[in-house]
């Protein structure tokens, strides 16, 4: 068996057990605080509409500030707004 580890020496089993525990929840807790949710939607060929999501976060470079999100995200965003 081969035993992987993250950086610090840790095994994937115990990163993964911190990240279930309250270490993780805490992280979760401070990610969201930085994060906003990305919603639009999509037509079918039909016309059936369907809501897509992402999200996003905001930087500050000193001339205002600006949206940052996946590029599948905008990709996916900017197909169905075409």
């Amino acid at each position: 068996m081969v035993m992987m580890t993250v950086e610090g020496g840790l095994t994937m089993d115990q990163a993964a057990g911190l990240a279930a525990g309250p270490f993780g929840e805490h992280l979760r807790g401070l990610a969201a605080m930085y994060v906003a949710p990305l919603f639009w939607q999509e037509k079918d060929q039909q016309g059936n509409a369907s809501i897509r999501n992402g999200t996003m976060f905001f930087l500050e470079a000193g001339e205002g500030p600006f949206a940052v999100t996946a590029r599948h995200v905008y990709q996916g965003y900017r197909t169905a707004k075409s």
